[in-house]
């Protein structure tokens, strides 16, 4: 019997424990949502809570009462700003309307194009150095290489 006793007096301490840690938790999730978690109780709990920015009360009421609306950006006023998408849209559809134009001809483009495959080989700088006005004698290693053909203005 000396080891029943010994079981029955440590589950007893065992669940008195258990019972003292679970009431005082049960009594503050009460109190918690019963007068904290309420429109009213993030104002008047505030500074208990630490809560001393007027915005951060805003967002907590916004999410964490029972009558939330869950609008962050509404309770810190990022709503209107980011209320861009109509704006962006009407923009993108003007910039639309005016890609529909070319903004060269094809007799433009044509020549640019035959332009670039003739002397596009001609000016190919690869320099070692940063281009600046007292850095050109000593571009050295530059792969400027002249060919011997006409050039746009039909000279050699």
């Amino acid at each position: 019997w000396c080891c029943a006793f010994v079981y029955f007096v440590a589950s007893l301490c065992l669940g008195g424990g258990m019972l003292a840690a679970a009431v005082p938790t049960a009594e503050f999730c009460q109190f918690f949502e019963d007068e904290i978690l309420t429109y009213n109780g993030f104002v008047e709990y505030a500074p208990q809570l630490h809560l001393y920015d007027p915005g951060t009360i805003i967002m907590a009421q916004t999410c964490l009462t029972p009558n939330a609306t869950g609008d962050l950006a509404g309770a810190i006023g990022l709503d209107v700003a980011l209320h861009f998408h109509a704006n962006f849209t009407a923009q993108h559809d003007l910039l639309g309307a005016q890609y529909d134009s070319p903004v060269v001809s094809e007799v433009q483009l044509e020549e640019l194009l035959m332009l670039t495959s003739e002397f596009g080989g001609l000016l190919q700088l690869r320099p070692t150095l940063p281009l600046t006005p007292s850095g050109a004698p000593r571009m050295v290693g530059s792969s400027l290489d002249a060919a011997d053909r006409p050039g746009p203005d039909a000279e050699k």
